[in-house]
Order: C-alpha cells, then structure tokens, then sequence
C-alpha cells in the first residue's frame, strides 16, 4: 500500500513539473554587447578602445629572431552597425598608435617609433562576425582618395642614419580572431609587405598583437562578442 502510494505521488509530482514553463538566458541583444552578453547593446556611435595586452611584436619576415617589440599600443574606432546575432557588427577605426619601442638581433639599430596611417579623415574600415571562425574580425583601408592602402611606417636609426620603412598587409586586409563570448582581438603573424624604404628595411614583418576591447562611451565596459 505504502509503495502504491509513493508511485502515485511520484506521478503527480512529475506532470506538475511538466506544466511548469522552463527558463532560458535571454538571448544577446547584439552582436556586441557590454559586461557580458545579457548586457546593453553598444551603439552606433560609441567609441571603441582596444588596448594592448601584452607586447606587440613585429617579426623579420626572413630572419626570426630578430624582432620589434612594443610595449603600448591602442586601436580607437567608432561604431557604425551593431545588429542582432547572427549578424557582423561594423565600426571604423581611427587611430592606431605605438609606443615603447625598441629592436632585438640587429646590431646599432634603434627604433625612433612607429605609426600608421589610419586617422579620422582617412579610418580603416573593420567587421567582426559573429561566428566561430578564427578569423571572424578584416580591418580594410578605406576607399577614399588617398586612403586606398593599410600602411605601418617604422622609424629606425641603423649607426647613426634614420629611415624609414612602410609596410602594408600582404592581403591588402589585416585579420584576427575575437572567440565567441570574449573580449579580446588577437592578430597572429599578420604578413606585412614593405612598400618603400631603403634595402636596409626588413622586406616583410609577420605582426603579433592582443588587444582588449572595451566601449569608452559606456564607461569603459568590455565589449563581447556574442
């Protein structure tokens, strides 16, 4: 009797539960998303830092163990679409800048510092998507008059003597990677070609770099990729 009426318990305890509505995490507004992805959307409009996370790290595209390391480094962009996911969101980017920089395995060389081209007359267009690719993120030149190339110009000293060497992406575009439900870009031996300069100059660099993106206009939260 006692076995009978724990069966029968069991049984309403278990289509009561079956009524009950099941919760779920509510799903990402947008692709990108600030704190975590039940967080607010970023917007059109705000302004994206993404910071240096470590050192950034050219290598001679012939001779690996001689290097240019940065120990600073920010990318500044401005967010033009973020859409619900599955989506890519769009911004430009219009600064990218380095500093602390200094070379290793080249005798009486120094570097003086590097730049890029990329400002707010002439940015870099860039997407990241929301997929899980490992290279969901093309930073491209613009298309406009004299923007029509991604260009890293190296200042170096070799015994006394400043040049300077500019390089571009192999591919015309640089990629990276940003994981799913993370907030960090990462580049990984990005192959530069140098397109002027004396023979001195590297003839191609492969660049290394982690940058941590965060949104400046919504308080300087991280932004993730959902």
């Amino acid at each position: 009797m006692r076995r009978s009426w724990h069966l029968a318990i069991t049984s309403i305890v278990a289509a009561v539960l079956a009524t009950l509505p099941t919760t779920t995490a509510a799903a990402a507004s947008a692709v990108l998303t600030v704190g975590s992805s039940g967080g607010p959307a970023v917007s059109a409009g705000d302004i994206l830092w993404g910071v240096l996370v470590g050192n950034a790290v050219f290598t001679n595209g012939s001779n690996t163990s001689q290097k240019i390391t940065c120990t600073s480094s920010r990318i500044d962009g401005v967010v033009n679409s973020n859409p619900p996911p599955p989506g890519q969101a769009t911004f430009t980017i219009t600064s990218w800048t380095f500093g602390s920089c200094s070379i290793s395995g080249v005798s009486g060389a120094s570097v003086t510092g590097i730049t890029t081209n990329a400002t707010s007359s002439c940015p870099y267009n860039a997407t990241v998507s929301d997929s899980s690719s490992s290279n969901n993120v093309t930073i491209s030149a613009a298309t406009g008059s004299g923007c029509s190339t991604i260009m890293f110009t190296v200042g170096i000293i070799v015994f006394g003597t400043h040049q300077s060497c500019v390089y571009s992406p192999h591919n015309g575009s640089l990629t990276g990677s940003w994981p799913v439900g993370g907030s960090s870009i990462t580049f990984s031996n990005q192959s530069l070609n140098k397109s002027s300069g004396p023979g001195t100059c590297f003839s191609s660099l492969a660049f290394s770099a982690t940058y941590s993106v965060t949104d400046h206009t919504q308080g300087g939260g991280a932004v993730v990729l959902n």
